[in-house]
């Protein structure tokens, strides 16, 4: 009785302690893998717990009694509180069989903290929608009793949501430095209507970029609907010959009120191209002597961004000999020598026109180039100047001889 009353005293002067908040346990999220279970078949029930409070903290409030003509007062304190689980279970209710995962959790849950438990389960033999209850018990004597469907071969038609596909309109190539015309087509292939659409183009291949618009914005698409936009896109000299993929981000809103992204790309196929100029003309011999053969050697180069396939060369010269060459493939950045062996006529400068084909990934390609050609004649001066300088050494001494007395020629004496 004695320390009853000393008690009693004692809750008297310091008051009592008033709970003014105090943190909840929610279940933000569920599902079940698969979606539709079989009869008999095993499957997985995952169940998000949250703590919806900001803070760690209840407050306190102590209300002391008046003593001896003193007024009451109150104090006011902050200590840290979380949650504290002291179990999860689910309850199948007789159908569903939990096999894993009940009384696998207690503990404290932090500000806004999440936690994911899984569950597995047996689906009973018959089918049908049934509704095991997760049950989460609290140390605060609270609990939490949150039922969960489960589908059990049951034919039940999903939610009617929108669906944005987007599909390129382009299907050729386009060659490095070069620009292209795409057409985009968005449309909603889903069951109901789409809002306030965004497409972005996300410019991050430096290959690969658009022109002048990034983006386009659609108030909204009824299913089945679809709108088509022109999108200028250029490449890059130095854009590797390989199909790029142009990333595109689309975001919607569901009638609900949902916002959806997606990360969508766009082919682009960059294809190059072969060019071919004419690096070298030489003959060998260097000097070319009229109806002497030769060899005409024309040296091709590929200064495109593909490789030049099958290429042959064709000449009008009028002599006798080769007219064509096969030089086939020639690598870009490389040359290669088209041959011909000729033999001329006369003398002079001819005129002639050589014609080059090839093959890339866009076709075949033809280039004309006009050339000359100087065929010399037989040199004979060399031999003139000799004949004409024996002529005038013997001219020299036969004067001497007759003219001037008849002088002996030293290496004409005769020898005794």
């Amino acid at each position: 009785m004695k320390y009853a009353l000393i008690f009693l005293l004692a809750v008297i002067l310091c008051g009592s302690p008033v709970l003014s908040a105090s943190p909840s346990v929610i279940v933000s999220d569920t599902s079940v893998t698969p979606s539709i279970l079989m009869p008999d078949d095993m499957g997985m029930i995952t169940v998000t717990l949250k703590n919806t409070a900001k803070t760690a903290t209840v407050t306190e409030e102590d209300v002391h009694e008046p003593i001896q003509n003193v007024k009451s007062t109150t104090e006011t304190t902050s200590t840290e509180y979380n949650p504290v689980i002291n179990s999860v279970y689910l309850d199948g209710k007789g159908d569903i069989k939990v096999l894993a995962g009940n009384s696998d959790f207690e503990g404290e849950l932090g500000p806004e903290q999440e936690i994911s438990l899984p569950f597995l389960i047996k689906a009973p033999a018959v089918n049908g929608i049934y509704f095991p209850v997760l049950i989460v018990r609290m140390n605060s004597g609270n609990s939490l009793n949150y039922p969960i469907p489960v589908n059990v071969n049951m034919p039940i038609s999903t939610e009617k949501k929108p669906v944005i596909v987007i599909e390129n309109g382009y299907s050729g190539f386009v060659a490095p430095g070069d620009r292209a015309l795409l057409k985009m087509n968005i449309s909603n292939i889903g069951s109901s209507v789409a809002e306030s659409i965004t497409i972005r183009i996300v410019d991050s291949d430096p290959a690969v970029a658009p022109v002048n618009t990034a983006g386009f914005h659609i108030d909204s698409l009824d299913p089945g609907e679809s709108v088509s936009y022109d999108l200028e896109i250029i490449t890059s000299m130095e854009a590797e010959v390989v199909l790029h993929e142009l990333p595109v981000n689309i975001e919607y809103t569901e009638v609900d009120g949902t916002v959806c992204t997606l990360d969508e790309s766009i082919p682009v196929d960059v294809r190059g191209v072969a060019r071919l100029d004419i690096s070298s003309i030489k003959t060998e011999p260097v000097r070319v002597m009229g109806n002497e053969p030769f060899d005409l050697i024309i040296r091709l180069e590929n200064t495109g961004t593909g490789d030049a396939k099958s290429t042959a060369a064709r000449q009008d010269l009028p002599f006798m000999g080769d007219s064509e060459s096969f030089v086939g493939k020639i690598k870009t950045g490389n040359d290669a020598p088209a041959y011909f062996s000729l033999t001329p006529g006369g003398p002079g400068e001819y005129y002639y026109n050589l014609t080059v084909q090839w093959e890339d990934e866009w076709g075949v390609h033809e280039e004309e180039y006009r050339l000359k050609l100087a065929v010399y004649g037989s040199d004979m001066l060399p031999a003139v100047i000799v004949i004409l300088v024996i002529l005038i050494i013997g001219g020299y001494f036969g004067y001497r001889y007759y003219i001037e007395g008849k002088k002996e020629i030293p290496w004409l004496k005769p020898r005794h």
